[in-house]
């Protein structure tokens, strides 16, 4: 097993596979394990080749069957998502920590070099299957592990009441911890202890935990020893909760699996999801299943809370109330009075569409803790840093579950109706505006823009200073910068991806 890591000997993964392929001995003896994601600038998750070119179909299997895992947490940072790409998931801003030169240009120009959303593990996931959809393989069907990455030789060192550091001599006393920079300039307090892999095997072996990792059945935590389960399939049912293991086995596939082609009388898969607390340590906030799927080139995603703790139920507006907050930060304390140990759930998608490709995971919250910097502080009498929240929600995560669509569901899919793609408008005599009509209709002027694939719309201002302003994510506008240029297009930024936008006027409309 390797963990790909920095470039000594090679640079390019091409190369690493063609070694794991022959010196490795092959799959059944090597797995690579990429991680940090969250410091790749863009590059991740990027679907091209080393010399720029698109990936092929002989890449994408390459990269699935010698990647099959990443690394979803560790100590510099979650790779999960952020709130510039995910800004609908209330918890998208956990342990985030970015490399200086991929918050520099993301501050520049609204993008790292390739995309923020390929700096992500959901991304990852979602850029799997827009690229299932164009050549037909998943180049990124990736199981969850954690990790550490410290430089002190503790390995599971991951408490956070109780953390010294992982860094050996930089940040080995509370004032390089809490005020000091590692990593060329980054606060060292943005840092956290560590990340944690759980495999689900058949025994305690290390053929059996190998064999475990290779089928991805396994989880990643932030650090805390919680315990999830998550098993989906066409005839799971309330009644398997009971025995969810048994019946997770027996009548679907766990984490980490693909769904076996859906039944023809199956309105949507269901999920059994179960996470035990930490034996040690907080009680259980919630569970939720993210679910992510693609569309005509499109990537999309969604939050669902599955189960709450406290007999809490979701609200008018679909949200479900807070779990409550018990942390004490002048003595770094808290009460386990709130929360569950156990968290159970039986779970159909409401929102399933047969003929579209898409993938589950589960995200297990604890109820909020100290922060390990506020125990720090509190131990050694600092001062709380500021950049840094005072207490945080740990969490873990499953593998994920996909779903493809069969032959027969996807020719279900309808056409769009209103939709043209640009080689049709091309045949119709419909040439792009040029930039001088694109300037008249959009610079200085609000404009009302409508996706006919979702229904989606928002309003969007162009303004002189070259700011576009969207309204329509939330409550409050997203601003990037735009650029109007030589090659008939509005060059922008969305969610973190690059967009170049090509603007036509068909009977009189833009």
């Amino acid at each position: 097993m390797t963990w790909r890591c920095c470039g000594i000997e090679a640079s390019h993964p091409e190369q690493l596979w063609d070694w794991l392929e022959t010196a490795a001995g092959g799959p059944d003896n090597a797995v690579a394990i990429t991680h940090n994601a969250n410091y790749s600038n863009g590059q991740m998750y990027n679907p091209r080749y080393s010399d720029g070119r698109e990936i092929d179909e002989a890449y994408a299997r390459r990269r699935a069957l010698w990647e099959p895992l990443a690394e979803m947490f560790q100590s510099k940072g979650s790779s999960e998502t952020t709130p510039a790409v995910s800004p609908h998931d209330a918890f998208a801003g956990f342990e985030i920590v970015a490399s200086q030169a991929f918050q520099q240009v993301a501050g520049a120009s609204g993008a790292a070099q390739g995309q923020m959303r390929w700096a992500t593990v959901r991304g990852g996931l979602q850029e799997g299957l827009r690229q299932q959809e164009r050549i037909g393989v998943n180049p990124f069907p990736i199981g969850f592990v954690g990790g550490n990455d410290g430089h002190s030789g503790t390995p599971g060192n991951s408490e956070a009441q109780n953390w010294t550091g992982g860094n050996c001599y930089l940040d080995d006393t509370a004032d390089l911890r809490l005020f000091g920079e590692i990593e060329g300039g980054i606060p060292s307090v943005l840092f956290n202890p560590a990340g944690l892999t759980g495999v689900w095997a058949t025994e305690n072996t290390r053929d059996a935990l190998f064999d475990g990792l290779r089928r991805r059945e396994t989880f990643a935590t932030s650090g805390v020893r919680l315990m999830p389960r998550l098993f989906g399939g066409w005839d799971l049912n309330d009644a398997d909760v009971a025995d969810l293991a048994a019946a997770g086995y027996r009548k679907g596939v766990p984490m980490g699996a693909e769904l076996p082609p859906r039944p023809a009388d199956a309105a949507g898969p269901t999920f059994l999801a179960y996470a035990a607390k930490d034996a040690v340590g907080a009680n259980l906030d919630r569970i939720q299943i993210v679910k992510c799927w693609t569309d005509r080139g499109m990537v999309f995603e969604k939050v669902f809370d599955v189960a709450a703790s406290d007999g809490r139920v979701p609200g008018p507006h679909g949200a479900l109330p807070p779990v409550g907050d018990t942390v004490d930060v002048t003595t770094a304390t808290y009460r386990n009075d709130i929360g569950a140990a156990e968290l159970p759930a039986a779970w159909t998608d409401p929102e399933f569409d047969p003929t579209l490709a898409c993938v589950y995971y589960a995200r297990i919250l604890e109820i909020p803790t100290p922060r390990w910097s506020t125990y720090d502080a509190v131990r050694h009498g600092k001062q709380l840093p500021d950049r840094v929240p005072a207490s945080v929600q740990q969490r873990g995560w499953t593998s994920p579950v996909w779903y493809t669509p069969s032959d027969q569901d996807r020719a279900q899919r309808p056409d769009a109706e209103g939709m043209y793609t640009v080689a049709q408008l091309a045949d119709r005599g419909i040439r792009p505006m040029t930039d001088d009509q694109i300037r008249a209709v959009t610079i200085g002027r609000t404009v009302r823009s409508v996706n006919l694939l979702t229904g989606f719309e928002a309003t969007l201002h162009y303004g002189a200073d070259g700011n576009r302003s969207l309204m329509g994510l939330g409550d409050r506008p997203v601003v990037t910068p735009y650029e109007i240029r030589d090659g008939r297009r509005i060059e922008t930024t969305l969610l973190g991806e690059r967009m170049s936008v090509a603007l036509f006027s068909v009977d009189g409309r833009t």
